[in-house]
């Protein structure tokens, strides 16, 4: 009995620690990578459809209103720090990745004001 305790304690600690958000994880690279083509460099004229599935994974890891407000931070934070992104395209890729709208890159939205 013991073992099946310490069993589940383990499955649900690594179920917690994969569905936890973190700003500039893996997660948050991947989708910059899978998106750069439509979000900075323009190549793509739409999100391809490995930047979406990317994106949403990234944005659905947030799944309090804490994370959420986080995950608006971050996005405005890496915006800041890396000028090239067309802050119209990644605020586009909510509605176009068929997220609800969530937040905006751009400096002046308030990211306390995310629910």
């Amino acid at each position: 009995m013991a073992r099946i305790a310490v069993l589940l304690l383990m499955v649900l600690a690594v179920a917690v620690a994969e569905a936890a958000f973190i700003c500039n994880g893996p997660l948050n690279q991947q989708a910059g990578a899978k998106c750069v083509a439509y979000t900075r460099t323009g190549a793509d004229k739409e999100p391809s459809a490995e930047c979406c599935k990317a994106y949403k994974a990234h944005v659905e890891s947030a799944k309090t209103v804490a994370e959420r407000r986080a995950l608006c931070a971050c996005v405005q934070n890496n915006d800041r720090t890396n000028p090239g992104n067309n802050i119209t395209k990644v605020d586009s890729l909510q509605g176009k990745c068929g997220l609800p709208f969530l937040f905006s890159a751009a400096r002046g939205f308030d990211c306390n004001t995310v629910m």
